[in-house]
């Protein structure tokens, strides 16, 4: 590591180590804000940065300054994306829900998803902004074979406001019931692995998926399975803010028939939160259908009944025995999906042991897109490490005491 870098380094370690000048760093907006940004992100993304725990503490201080000041690194700003429209010119969304849209474009020669925020006149355009840059930083940082990538953030220009677009490669098989309905005969098992493994990966990284369902779950080319959509996902480490956006169904987020008995019904005392435990619970939803063809509970119409069956300790129907030998469904997984959906959070299994239990030798598959690092190395806009480590003005931003800040920067940071 070079002397420009290591000092900036051993900085950046003095500041995560004092209270009082993190909080300072924590506090600065605007172009100051940014440019902080820029520099943490840019260390994350590059390969002469080795040190874990430096790296895991560059994390921390991305989502937390992101989640403070609404922005987010002007890394994962990409431009010229073609988006697929229809003949009359509009563009073709391809599926709707409360908050946004789903659209297919192309950059590159490259196939690319678009999840669209949909701003509303009254809407509170400030804190969705806020919503989506959380998600943005909390998924940017994630790199996984079971995990969908992110390649980063597209302004399309609008007359009266801007769209938001968060990019990530565009799935050909859809999600994973969708797969499972145009290809009865796949590798459940290895799918089911898949999304164990992406967990297993989340966990290890004390990242909470929060919304895990097969509708969340992609297949990609190669029939991989990747977790997506981390609009509820949640950084559960003591030292960093929860990241959530506002599109949760209960203060938790998640959707019911999926969500574990403590979040359904929680202490009075207690604000309901996603757990790695609640996930757990999850994982076995998702297994549900995988295995049987069905979402959990599929016989009953209203979710307020579902609430009232776990509740009481009721769990998904097991198949009958023709249903379980068409889908695969062993004695041995639905004692893994039983023990996933044990009452008692503790007692559940881990995603590691889960993944051990599915399988001791997990499928090997070609990996079909660009990592999020080389797509933003390609594509991305934004100013490079060497140039922000020759930068006096930046550095002086990390200068940091609890005296009163310098003041009358001047910082141009698009350069």
């Amino acid at each position: 590591m070079d002397t420009e870098l290591q000092q900036v380094c051993a900085r950046l370690v003095e500041i995560f180590q004092d209270r009082s000048r993190y909080k300072l760093l924590l506090g600065y907006r605007d172009l100051e804000a940014q440019a902080v940004l820029n520099l943490l992100q840019n260390l994350l993304d590059s390969p002469r940065v080795k040190d874990p725990k430096l790296k895991n503490e560059l994390v921390v201080a991305v989502q937390r300054l992101s989640k403070k000041s609404a922005l987010y690194p002007e890394c994962f700003v990409l431009k010229n994306i073609s988006i697929e429209k229809n003949s009359d010119g509009s563009i073709h969304a391809l599926s709707s829900g409360k908050f946004g849209d789903v659209w297919r474009g192309s950059m590159g020669g490259r196939n690319v998803c678009l999840k669209v925020m949909r701003v509303y006149r009254n809407s509170k355009i400030h804190e969705l902004l806020k919503a989506f840059s959380c998600e943005a930083v909390v998924w940017s940082q994630l790199q996984h074979a079971n995990i969908l990538p992110f390649y980063g953030i597209y302004r399309l220009e609008h007359p009266s406001h801007d769209r938001i677009c968060l990019v990530s490669p565009w799935m050909t098989n859809g999600n994973i019931d969708e797969f499972l309905a145009d290809e009865p005969n796949a590798d459940r098992v290895a799918l089911a692995t898949d999304i164990a493994n992406g967990l297993k990966y989340l966990h290890a990284n004390n990242v909470v998926h929060g919304d895990l369902k097969g509708a969340n779950v992609l297949v990609n080319s190669s029939k991989k399975a990747c977790l997506a959509d981390f609009g509820l996902s949640t950084i559960r480490d003591p030292e960093v803010l929860a990241l959530t956006t506002t599109n949760s169904s209960t203060s938790c987020g998640g959707t019911i028939r999926w969500m574990a008995p403590e979040l359904l019904n929680p202490p009075e005392t207690d604000e309901p939160l996603n757990t790695k435990e609640s996930d757990i619970y999850a994982f076995a939803g998702v297994s549900y259908e995988i295995f049987t063809g069905h979402i959990p509970f599929y016989e009953v119409f209203r979710d307020q009944t579902v609430i009232v069956k776990v509740n009481r300790g009721e769990r998904p129907s097991r198949p009958d025995q023709a249903t379980s030998t068409k889908y695969g469904l062993t004695e041995s997984i639905w004692k893994l999906m039983q023990d996933c959906w044990l009452t008692d959070p503790d007692s559940r299994p881990a995603a590691a042991g889960i993944a051990t239990r599915l399988a001791s030798t997990p499928t090997q598959r070609r990996q079909s897109f660009l990592s999020p690092v080389s797509f933003r190395a390609f594509f991305a806009q934004g100013t490079n490490l060497e140039s922000q480590l020759q930068r006096k003005e930046l550095l002086r931003l990390l200068d940091i005491s609890t005296e009163p800040l310098l003041e009358g920067l001047s910082l141009d940071y698009k350069g």
